[in-house]
This record gives C-alpha cells, structure tokens and sequence, in this order.
C-alpha cells in the first residue's frame, strides 16, 4: 500500500514539476515577446481570454512613457483610439480603463507608440465601472 502512495507521489509530483517549467517557459516567452509589458497583465489577459473567446470585460492599463514626452497628445491619441479618457498618474504615466483588450491589441500599442517604455495594470472578466480609479 505505501508502495502504491509513493508511485502515486511521485507521478504526480513528475507532473507538478512538468507544470512548472511549462508555466516557467511560458514567462519567457511573455517576456521574449512583452518586455515592455507586466507578466502578469499578460497572465490575466491570456487566462481570460482563453476562457471566454467573446470577453469584453475591462482592462485598467498604466502607460508608463519615455521621459520629456507630451502626455496631452498621447492622452488624445488614446482618447482617440479607445473612447476612454486616460488621466494623468505622473509625469510619465497614464491610466486608462479599456473595454475588450486584449493581446493583440496590447502588441499593436507597443507597435504604434515607440515611446512607451513600460504597460502595467489588470484585467477583469466583468465591466464594474467605465472609469478608471484613482488608486
């Protein structure tokens, strides 16, 4: 009998541990591909829609920019692109809450505006507001 929990252990242990570096792996790839980007608001995004092909849920994001750059026209290009008014959290940085983000769009972001230097924020799979909190 303890035999058999032992091979059982193990076998699921082989298994956790192959989990592991898949999971591992994968936040490689996400940086190799993101590194502009929090590993996990990709996570989020990538779970949510993964598991709801037609998600439209909300995604909060944190622009964080080059230095000296006019955060007046990137706040209108977003406003522009998304229907949502970013508000300034620094400086350097805007947040803005976007209905149905996701990865491709966060791609096609990073394409568009080179002077991005980091994204972070999270994902949701229910809308709760419009407007981005102040927190």
């Amino acid at each position: 009998m303890n035999k058999m929990i032992e091979n059982n252990t193990k076998s699921l242990n082989d298994k956790s541990s192959n989990l592991m570096s898949d999971c591992n792996n994968l936040k490689k790839k996400i940086k190799e591909y993101f590194p502009k980007v929090d590993e996990n608001l990709i996570l989020d995004i990538l779970m949510i829609q993964s598991k709801q092909n037609d998600w439209i849920g909300s995604t909060t994001l944190e622009i964080q920019y080059v230095d000296n750059i006019d955060l007046k026209k990137k706040k209108d290009k977003l406003y522009n692109r998304y229907n949502m008014l970013p508000i300034e959290k620094n400086n350097r940085t805007l947040r803005f809450k976007a209905k149905g983000m996701y990865l491709q769009n966060i791609e096609k972001l990073l394409e568009m505006d080179s002077e991005i230097d980091f994204i972070s924020g999270e994902a949701e799979v229910t809308e709760k507001d419009q407007y981005p909190s102040t927190h």
